[in-house]
């Protein structure tokens, strides 16, 4: 539903304008527009004014929803066979402490999900493609990936992605840490991992300038400075 939603509210009609594929399919000729494959950018920046234009229109129509400017896209929900952080719970509350409002996207409509995400400055999450939702957004400044490179990265791919739409991109490493080990062999997509609690709130403060709230407690003691 999300497909046909995102086209409709950019004023195009599935039924009569587009050919949806969903399945493998063999084509004699296929024609890729230029920008979808330009190194330049992945989101072409035609598609970001339109998109901009479409949020606001939404906004009109929720004029006294106050869309957060500080997002953690979490993951709680997803089924265990996705990656999954098995301390969300304590990721959460950090976040909440520098001021982030925990987002998860896919338990939203589409039009739920453009709003929450149409007022962000700063976004957080995974590595994974939920930071593609500042494409809603014409204020993101920072963008922070917890990034898992024990797993078959080079490098942090969504940063690449992202960066013709957020101004600085950030990777945070020694962040997440696998669950299980097979046989010191880690793979694409492992299953479930653990977030270093101290690393992150460290990082956080450091790129965010500022120390975190004593207001969302977690697993470790805050000092007294």
């Amino acid at each position: 539903p999300h497909v046909s939603d995102f086209f409709s509210f950019s004023g195009i009609d599935v039924e009569l304008d587009l050919r949806l594929v969903f399945r493998p399919e063999l084509f004699e000729t296929l024609y890729i527009p230029s920008p979808a494959a330009s190194r330049e950018f992945s989101i072409h920046p035609y598609r970001l004014h339109e998109m901009a234009r479409v949020v606001e229109r939404l906004r009109q129509r929720r004029p006294s929803f106050t869309p957060p400017s500080r997002v953690y896209f979490s993951r709680q929900g997803l089924p265990v066979s996705t990656r999954y952080i098995l301390n969300e719970d304590d990721v959460v509350k950090v976040h909440e402490s520098f001021g982030f409002t925990a987002v998860k996207p896919h338990a939203l409509d589409m039009a739920e999900e453009m709003l929450f995400c149409s007022n962000m400055d700063v976004v957080s999450c995974l590595h994974c493609s939920a930071i593609n939702n500042a494409m809603f957004s014409s204020n993101v400044t920072t963008g922070i990936i917890l990034y898992d490179d024990y797993v078959n990265y080079r490098d942090p791919v969504m940063m690449h992605i992202v960066s013709p739409i957020i101004k600085n991109v950030y990777a945070l490493k020694d962040v997440v840490k696998p669950a299980y080990d097979f046989n010191a062999n880690f793979f694409w997509y492992t299953t479930a991992c653990e977030i270093d609690i101290d690393v992150l709130r460290t990082q956080a403060s450091f790129l965010l300038k500022e120390k975190p709230s004593r207001l969302h407690s977690v697993a470790f003691l805050c000092d007294d400075t």
